[in-house]
């Protein structure tokens, strides 16, 4: 390799100079520079897929299998079908997703969100599908872009119609997911407003 680079910096330097009448070597140097470039950038490119190639046989074929770990029951997003099989709309991203990288998914379902997340953080399991971004989760893991965006909204009884927003849960008992966004925007209002949530 080091004498091929050799050669060619030597045929560079031979095309680009010329004598002057005095019998001295002058090199154009724009030329050199430009002639030099291309070079460099054609032996980049010729051998970047051979020494990629290589690389790639190193690996097992395990490399290509990740762990997905979601809760069981979090539906329309991921749940256990009938069958005891993985479902719903992350899921079916997720395994699109896998089949244009060349990835092997391995599901695992958790009892819930937080078991998903310690299987993440303890390096049991390497992805959950369509998790919500938040600061406190980009500390500790990488995000593809958002997939899908929707609101956070208030679920009620049907016969309930004096909840319109979040100032109206004053004094009465909610019910969050731990580690949801719902539940940060409820503490938030705890605070906030020193509500008896």
């Amino acid at each position: 390799m080091r004498a091929l680079i050799h050669d060619i910096v030597k045929f560079v330097a031979l095309m680009t100079s010329f004598e002057t009448s005095s019998g001295m070597p002058m090199v154009n140097r724009n030329l050199l520079f430009f002639i030099s470039s291309w070079c460099l950038l054609f032996s980049f490119l010729f051998f970047l897929p051979i020494i990629s190639a290589n690389a790639n046989q190193n690996h097992p074929k395990e490399y290509n299998e990740v762990v997905a770990v979601f809760p069981e029951n979090f539906p329309p997003q991921c749940f256990l079908d009938e069958k005891g099989k993985p479902a719903g709309f992350a899921i079916d991203v997720l395994a699109q997703v896998a089949r244009l990288a060349n990835l092997k998914v391995v599901y695992r379902a958790e009892k819930s969100w937080v078991d998903a997340s310690n299987a993440l953080l303890n390096g049991t399991a390497d992805l959950i599908p369509n998790s919500g971004i938040t600061v406190k989760r980009l500390i500790d893991s990488d995000f593809t872009i958002p997939v899908e965006t929707f609101a956070v909204v208030i679920f009620v009884r049907e016969a309930t119609d004096d909840i319109k927003s979040l100032a109206d849960l004053k004094g009465r008992k909610v019910a969050v997911l731990p580690l949801n966004v719902g539940k940060k925007i409820v503490d938030g209002q705890k605070k906030y407003n020193g509500s008896g949530l």
